[in-house]
């Protein structure tokens, strides 16, 4: 079963700038086992807990905006400077650093040394805008 699923998981990575989360997959039909088999051969990488990418490629910074914001939950966005840059201000240039703002009351437990957190008490649909498929 795996093997007639895995082209829909691709199509669902590239529509997702390369990654996309376990329960993605799984959802597919691909088994964790599966998964793992990939994962160990390098096929796919883990760049957070639950988050998969695609093996051997370097990340782009809407790559690594993406698993941020897939890794933190819905209820995150990408902000400050992350936020300019996947927004094209010119004078804000892409980092290795994702920033990411999330509710107080999702982000316990939470941490990362690729992603700074920023937890805001309130984060409303209001004040978000999705930029090429990404929460910021």
């Amino acid at each position: 079963m795996d093997r007639r699923v895995w082209p829909s998981v691709l199509a669902l990575a590239a529509a997702q700038h390369g990654v996309e989360t376990v329960a993605q997959a799984v959802a597919r039909g691909m088994s964790i086992a599966a998964l793992a088999h990939r994962v160990a051969l390098g096929a796919l990488e883990r760049p957070h807990p639950g988050v998969l990418r695609g093996g051997g490629a370097a990340p782009t910074p809407r790559q690594r905006a993406m698993a941020a914001v897939l890794w933190l939950g819905p209820a995150a966005a990408g902000s400050h400077s992350s936020a300019a840059s996947l927004l094209r201000r010119d004078a804000v240039p892409p980092g290795d650093t994702v920033h990411a703002a999330v509710p107080v009351s999702t982000a316990r437990g939470r941490t990362s040394t690729t992603i700074r957190l920023h937890r805001v008490l309130q984060l409303d649909a209001i004040d978000r805008v999705v930029v090429d498929g990404i929460s910021t």
